[in-house]
Order: structure tokens, then C-alpha cells, then sequence
């Protein structure tokens, strides 16, 4: 607990240093409010992409709607214990960018696109910023969420 709160705290110590102090006429976020999301949500609900995937490496999961909505789920080892992370909201597609769209716990309104391939029944997504991509699998109805939760390798 102690290390914890200890690193905690030097995180935003390293935060505060980073980020400066800002000037009379910057742009500052107001404690509370919603900054507007970087990234404008394009497209619609694409039939091809709407059902359950899995991911075939990990613990990830989509469950897509045909009318938008949607969520994510993904469970990942951090300093050797595993910490999920869900998030709800809505989906659309261009013909080859997916864009997931939601707002955290915190109130922070994100939106996140990934370009993206079909083929079949697996679904390939791109991060571009860490040049990784992740791979799903349709999945039977209903069973994208229980099965992020469950070892996939």
C-alpha cells in the first residue's frame, strides 16, 4: 500500500515537471469537465464487422451491435497481477478505419480508430502509435465477453 501510494506520488510529480506551468492564454482542462475527444468519429455500423470477436493472442474481446453500440474488454498482466479494463459505448467503420467511441470512469470522453482488415471471420486490428496489431476471431453470439476472460492461447 505504502509503495503504491508512493509511486502515486511520484508520478505526478514527473507529471508536473513534464507538463509545465501553463501561461495566461493556454489551453488548460478544468477539473470536472469533458475535453472535447482529438479524434472525430466517421463512418457507421458496418454488418460485415457487427457480432462477437475474440482475440486470438491475450485477453481481448468486441462485442459490435448492428445498430452501434458496443463494447471492449481486454485484460492484461501489469507488475504481475492482472488488471481488466472494459469500456461501453459505440462503434463505426469507414472501409478501412474502425472508430470506438466512449467515456471513462473519470468522465473522459475518448474516441480511438484503428485501421482495420476483414477477412472472413478475423478481424485485424491496427494501433498505429505502437505499430502493433491484434487479431480476433468471430465468436459465437454472446460469447466474445465470457471468452475474454478465459486464456485464448
Amino acid at each position: 500500500m505504502k509503495r503504491t501510494f508512493l509511486f502515486a506520488l511520484c508520478c505526478v510529480f514527473a507529471a508536473s515537471i513534464f507538463t509545465g506551468c501553463a501561461g495566461p492564454g493556454d489551453d488548460v482542462e478544468v477539473m470536472g469537465e469533458t475535453p472535447a475527444p482529438t479524434v472525430a468519429r466517421e463512418g457507421e455500423p458496418l454488418p460485415a464487422l457487427a457480432g462477437g470477436w475474440v482475440a486470438t493472442e491475450g485477453k481481448a474481446s468486441l462485442d459490435l451491435m448492428p445498430d452501434g453500440k458496443g463494447s471492449m474488454e481486454s485484460t492484461m498482466n501489469v507488475r504481475g497481477s492482472e488488471q481488466v479494463s472494459k469500456a461501453s459505448g459505440t462503434w463505426s467503420a469507414t472501409q478501412d478505419t474502425f472508430y470506438f467511441e466512449y467515456v471513462d470512469e473519470t468522465g473522459v470522453h475518448t474516441v480511438i480508430k484503428y485501421p482495420y482488415e476483414i477477412k472472413g471471420d478475423t478481424l485485424t486490428l491496427t494501433m498505429a502509435k505502437i505499430r502493433k496489431t491484434m487479431e480476433y476471431r468471430r465468436a459465437k453470439a454472446g460469447k466474445a465477453t465470457a471468452a475474454a476472460s478465459t486464456d485464448q492461447k
